[in-house]
Parts: structure tokens; C-alpha cells; sequence
């Protein structure tokens, strides 16, 4: 509930400096395909060498990396949510 205390142009503030994202590691990327095929929201297009991502799209739900065989799907974090461990 205190986050409802928040105004809400504060809140888009924040979210805008505090983001985790899915990212690719390409040197254990093959290629599947399989993240591709598995986002709910298509917020990843085949593409040579890797995948890649709209973000904008994309709503981590993270199940391109648990789908990923090659475990080649990690997480970037920006400065602050880095911080904040």
C-alpha cells in the first residue's frame, strides 16, 4: 500500500533509472531459436549472430532464459538497480 503514496510521475521516474533486462551472451549463443519462440510478448526477432531484443516489447518475465539450452540468457541491470542489490 505505500506505494500508492508515490506519485505517479515520481514513479515513472524511477522506473525509467531502475531496470533488469535479459541480455545474450553471444559466445554461448547457437541460435536455437528457442527464446524466440517462447516470448509471450514477440519481443525477440531472429537475427545473425543472435537474437535480438525490442525491449520496448519486453516485460521480463525472463522465459527466454529458462527456456535457453545453452543457459546463454543472463541479466544486465542498470547502475542503480545494481546498487540495490
Amino acid at each position: 500500500w505505500m506505494y500508492s503514496l508515490i506519485p505517479s510521475a515520481v514513479a515513472k521516474a524511477g522506473a525509467r533509472m531502475f531496470w533488469i533486462r535479459p541480455v545474450i551472451d553471444r559466445s554461448r549463443c547457437v541460435n536455437c531459436g528457442a527464446c524466440v519462440e517462447s516470448c509471450p510478448m514477440s519481443a525477440l526477432a531472429t537475427s545473425a549472430p543472435t537474437p535480438v531484443f525490442n525491449y520496448r516489447l519486453c516485460i521480463n518475465c525472463l522465459c527466454c532464459q529458462e527456456i535457453c539450452p545453452e543457459h546463454a540468457i543472463g541479466q544486465r541491470k542498470s547502475p542503480l538497480a545494481a546498487l540495490l542489490r
